[in-house]
């Protein structure tokens, strides 16, 4: 079972998916490094309506995620795909014609519209097996991050040749490629299956908000999105005035980038080999911390790169981490609803961020903005600290066949009796036994057997 690989569907899906993912989100981080100075050229701009600008996408991209979700279940998945890119092309195209900033917020919110990222998930659980969607969302997490890494040195390069209109523009030419891939590449999820730990179900919304583990996680990536949002929404224009010019910030994001990445990497293998995920996720909240506190002292150039380095370091492995962690601690039946909404909460942090940085700077000044965000990482800090430690489990999925719902109880305590097994949910109606396991002593034979058994 260990040596299962993708199938020809299932790579198609995967890669055509990730490459979807990464031309959205790509057109979305372009913009980020760069608006908050080319924004200044808009008729009536001020600080907090580039703020509103750059976060405005993420209210309505809250506010429809979910919807898309419930509509692809009801009219399929590419369908709602192609909508969604169509109103984010849309949306692209109407922020490229803008004369005024309020045009521009208004051609944002429309690309926040094309909420599709709850739909791509959903298809890469249709088409893929249990057992290795794990992989698919991997790839999938891989591709944003490889985009943000992409946009942040593009975006002011194109920004340099095109000007704003003509970035917002190119956003609406991704969008039309994706369109593409999803009409001629994407397969269609023909055998959709809809296992109710990949859904997001609204009777067990509540349930979420009643785990306080998953709570201070949804609290954990609100924080991080403000804070981002936040952070880009002043501080191009710090580098402006320190005397870098707007057609060379690429030069300073793209070796921090990876310098960060790099610095990542210890922090991730610390943490799995010696299960202290705890401590390094705190340790990666204080290195936030830490450079919030820096932002608020640093002068010129030199010192506004150390601070962000140290930024993206902690930035970076908590934006890895987060998802993995929320599938930890998510009961085994609502893993998908706790994914939507985390995912809402991180786009509502980008709305709130935004503005709310504007108007500080607006009214008191850059150096208020990171003083705002260190008290933002300490409060995040101490809800951290109530964290539970993180059992190193994963999600498992079995097909048990046809079973009597009279039997559910007696398979449900016969499967937990098995060597790593932390939590079992029966659901008879999809013939499937969601577990929880430890994949150190999880022993996938004896579980095989056993439900060939049933079978």
């Amino acid at each position: 079972m260990r040596g299962l690989r993708l199938n020809a569907i299932e790579k198609r899906a995967a890669s055509s998916l990730a490459t979807i993912f990464l031309l959205r989100m790509l057109g979305l981080f372009m913009v980020m490094p760069v608006f908050a100075i080319e924004g200044q050229n808009y008729a009536q701009a001020t600080p907090a309506l580039i703020g509103l600008a750059i976060g405005a996408y993420g209210l309505t991209q809250a506010l429809l995620q979910i919807p898309f979700g419930f509509l692809s279940d009801k009219y399929g998945r590419k369908v709602l795909l192609v909508a969604g890119m169509f109103i984010f092309a849309f949306g692209s195209v109407v922020a490229g014609l803008a004369d005024s900033i309020q045009w521009v917020i208004i051609g944002r919110a429309i690309q926040g519209g094309g909420a599709v990222s709850s739909v791509v998930l959903a298809l890469a659980s249709d088409v893929t097996r249990d057992e290795l969607l794990s992989k698919v969302m991997a790839l999938l997490g891989a591709s944003i991050g490889v985009s943000f890494g992409i946009a942040f040195i593009a975006g002011p390069i194109l920004v340099t040749h095109l000007g704003l209109s003509g970035l917002f523009f190119v956003t609406a030419i991704l969008a039309s490629m994706a369109i593409f891939l999803i009409i001629f590449w994407v397969p269609t999820g023909d055998n959709v299956r809809f296992l109710s730990e990949h859904r997001t179900v609204l009777s067990k919304v509540g349930d979420v908000l009643r785990h306080r583990e998953l709570l201070r996680l949804d609290a954990g990536i609100f924080f991080l999105h403000l804070m981002l949002a936040a952070t880009f929404t002043v501080l191009p224009v710090q580098l402006v005035e320190a005397g870098m010019l707007k057609s060379q910030h690429w030069m300073l994001y793209l070796p921090i980038m990876l310098l960060a990445f790099i610095a990542m990497g210890p922090f991730m293998g610390i943490a799995a080999k010696r299960s202290l995920h705890k401590p390094i996720f705190m340790a990666a909240i204080v290195l936030l911390l830490i450079a919030c506190l820096s932002m608020t002292q640093a002068d010129g150039v030199v010192g506004l790169g150390l601070c962000l380095f140290i930024f993206f370091w902690g930035f970076i492995y908590l934006e890895a981490t987060l998802p993995s962690m929320i599938s930890r601690f998510a009961p085994v039946t609502f893993k998908g609803t706790a994914l939507g909404v985390y995912s809402t909460l991180q786009y509502l942090g980008v709305f709130v961020g935004g503005p709310t940085a504007g108007w500080l700077a607006q009214t008191y000044g850059f150096n208020s903005v990171f003083a705002f965000l260190a008290v933002i990482s300490g409060l995040w800090l101490l809800v951290a600290a109530t964290m539970a430690k993180p059992h190193n489990v994963v999600g498992y999925t079995i097909h048990i066949g046809q079973v009597h719902q009279q039997q559910v109880a007696d398979i449900e305590k016969q499967l937990r009796t098995m060597d790593g097994v932390w939590d079992v949910v029966v659901v008879a109606e999809e013939r499937v036994a969601y577990l929880k396991v430890d994949k150190k002593q999880f022993d996938y034979e004896a579980v095989a057997d056993y439900a060939e058994g049933l079978a």
